[in-house]
C-alpha cells in the first residue's frame, strides 16, 4: 500500500547498468516478487526443499508473477553473472550462511556471522546498482516496500570489509522493524575459531 524510497529504484533502472536487490529475511519478502513484477523482470537462485509437495508449492507460487529461476549451485552463480553482464536484474537473500570456502566471519550487530561473498563478487565484476529491499507490515495489516541503495563498500575488493559493508546495510533495513526479521535463521550458528558457541 505504500513504498518508500521508489526514486531509488528509478535512478537503478535509469542507470541501465544491471541491477542487484539485495533482500534480508525481513518482512514478507515473497511480497517483493510481486511488486518489482510491475518494474522489471529478475532472476533468483532457487534451491528445492526436500520436500517434493513444498518444492512444487513454491515454486509455482513463484513462477506465477514471471520470475526467473536458477538453481543454488555454481551454474546458477555463472547465470547470475550472465544476466548481470547483460544488464539484467537478480535478486540475492545476503544474509544465508554459505560454506567456510565461500564466506567470510564479518560483524552483525556486533557479532562475527559467517558472511557469503557472492553479492560482494558480483558487485565487484558487474557495474550493477546496489538496492536493499523489503516489504514490512505496516501497523494496519497491510505492506509496504522499503528501498535503499546498499553500501558501496559492498565492492571492496578486501573481502572482509565488503562483507561487513554488506552486514551494515542489511542491519540499517533491519533497525527498520526489528521485530520482523527472521531472528530464528542462525545467523550465528559458526564462530571464528576462539569463539564461545551462540546457540546451545
Amino acid at each position: 500500500t505504500q513504498v518508500e524510497g521508489l526514486e531509488h529504484l528509478q535512478k537503478a533502472l535509469d542507470d541501465k547498468n544491471g541491477i542487484i536487490l539485495i533482500a534480508p529475511h525481513l518482512g514478507n519478502w515473497e511480497l517483493l516478487n510481486h511488486f518489482f513484477r510491475q518494474y522489471l523482470f529478475m532472476t533468483v537462485m532457487y534451491k528445492a526443499p526436500k520436500i517434493p509437495a513444498l518444492d512444487r508449492f513454491i515454486f509455482n507460487t513463484r513462477k506465477r508473477v514471471d520470475v526467473g529461476l536458477v538453481p543454488a549451485n555454481k551454474d546458477g552463480v555463472m547465470s547470475l553473472f550472465n544476466l548481470l553482464n547483460d544488464k539484467g536484474v537478480v535478486a540475492v537473500l545476503p544474509d544465508q550462511e554459505p560454506s567456510l570456502k565461500s564466506g567470510v566471519f564479518a560483524p552483525f550487530f556486533g557479532h562475527p556471522a559467517l558472511t557469503g561473498n557472492l553479492i560482494g563478487d558480483l558487485a565487484r565484476k558487474t557495474p550493477a546498482f546496489l538496492l536493499c529491499c523489503y516489504a514490512k507490515r505496516l501497523e494496519d495489516g497491510t505492506y509496504g516496500v522499503v528501498l535503499k541503495p546498499a553500501s558501496n563498500e559492498i565492492r571492496n575488493p578486501d573481502l572482509e570489509i565488503s562483507a561487513t559493508a554488506l552486514n551494515q546495510s542489511i542491519e540499517e533495513c533491519i533497525l527498520d522493524c526489528p521485530e520482523q526479521y527472521q531472528w530464528v535463521y542462525k545467523r550465528f550458528r559458526r564462530q571464528p575459531e576462539g569463539y564461545s558457541r551462540v546457540y546451545r
